[in-house]
């Protein structure tokens, strides 16, 4: 096979940074180097934040053509539930998906089974869904922790690791409810979490911005790539 060229080779290479950028960028949600102002917080507990904690049906959903979006772990995107190809349920089927808890715009997300694992989303506002399988649902206590913060602490690498240890090995890995409710939170005051949100947020989208750039780039090199071969066996 013949290599790449140079740029390509330079474009792999820096987009392979900016995962890197955007995964240092979620730790520093976790260890507080977000924060306007040097302080260690207090380190409490999911559960400690949330106001109720609820696993998902353990039914297959019964799907129809139309009708109330069921999520699926398939959704489920570190920047947020990508809602761009989703599947329905009925009115009926819906009702009995949400006997436990309503899900509600604020709510999060969190993936806890299966091969996307240990993934948290908030739900949009405007947005009327119900629990799929392999997931749990949170309702956070606004008056102490916000959903977007809490859902970036889930999706920092410390808690990654946490659930890589835990379920590490095993064929079919999942969390128990258990689990996450001990999940490490750190908990700085609310004007705090505000601006760790903003600022996490600012810097993901120029992450965002510079990985769509690469990837034009990309497509540029791998067609130079493409008119060398033609020229070598033409």
């Amino acid at each position: 096979m013949t290599p790449p060229p140079g740029n390509l080779r330079v474009v792999e290479r820096y987009s392979g940074r900016v995962t890197e950028l955007k995964r240092a960028i979620r730790g520093f949600v976790h260890s507080g180097a977000l924060a306007p102002r040097p302080g260690r917080w207090p380190t409490t507990s999911v559960d400690a934040v949330t106001v109720k904690i609820v696993d998902c049906p353990h039914t297959t959903p019964a799907w129809t053509d139309s009708g109330i979006v069921c999520l699926r772990t398939t959704n489920f995107r570190v920047s947020g539930l990508d809602l761009s190809v989703v599947r329905y349920v009925s009115s009926s089927t819906y009702q009995e998906r949400v006997v436990r808890l309503k899900p509600e715009p604020g709510d999060v997300v969190y993936s806890r089974e299966g091969g996307i694992l240990g993934i948290a989303c908030v739900i949009p506002p405007g947005c009327t869904v119900c629990l799929g399988q392999r997931m749990l649902l949170m309702r956070p206590d606004t008056a102490r922790c916000l959903p977007q913060y809490l859902a970036l602490v889930l999706n920092a690498p410390q808690t990654i690791a946490r659930v890589e240890a835990l379920t590490g090995g095993t064929a079919s890995p999942h969390l128990n409810v258990g689990d996450v409710r001990k999940f490490a939170v750190p908990l700085p005051p609310i004007d705090v979490q505000e601006f760790i949100i903003a600022k996490s947020q600012q810097l993901l989208a120029l992450c965002d911005d510079l990985e769509a750039k690469l990837r034009r780039a990309e497509d540029r090199a791998s067609r130079l790539v493409e008119a060398v071969v033609r020229e070598m066996v033409a």
